[in-house]
């Protein structure tokens, strides 16, 4: 696993857990077991590092429900009736929290990242849609 990659899913982890806010790079490098500098030489400041942890969570969530959606490859109308299959875990309800205090305490980041994942989850919905189009 690449250090960036590595150090965006712990920090992801971190702010999950401590929430942005009050979260400081040295504590994000020190919760990395990295130097600051070399924090700095991966994000380009805190709101690079809360944007891009963001984006992870997304990421992260996104693969969890194309791994639901795609268990019913036979049957898409499957996937909406089976509503036990989306109960997320605790670490995406953590992350939802995440999103939650961003929107409060960091709006304009929020807003970035509001942007890039409506287009996604719009590219999503589509290509559901199309496949349960298929089936039938």
């Amino acid at each position: 696993m690449k250090i960036k990659e590595k150090t965006l899913r712990k920090t992801t982890e971190f702010l999950i857990k401590e929430g942005c806010r009050k979260v400081t790079v040295d504590e994000i490098a020190a919760y990395n077991g990295i130097s600051k500098r070399t924090l700095y030489e991966l994000f380009l400041d805190k709101n690079d590092i809360i944007e891009q942890s963001l984006l992870y969570c997304n990421e992260k969530t996104r693969e969890y429900y194309h791994e639901v959606f795609n268990s019913y490859d036979d049957n898409i109308i499957s996937v909406i009736l089976s509503g036990q299959h989306f109960r997320p875990d605790n670490k995406i309800t953590s992350a939802c929290r995440l999103f939650a205090d961003e929107k409060k305490y960091h709006p304009d980041i929020y807003e970035n990242v509001e942007k890039v994942i409506l287009e996604e989850h719009r590219e999503d919905l589509r290509n559901f849609l199309r496949k349960g189009q298929e089936a039938y």
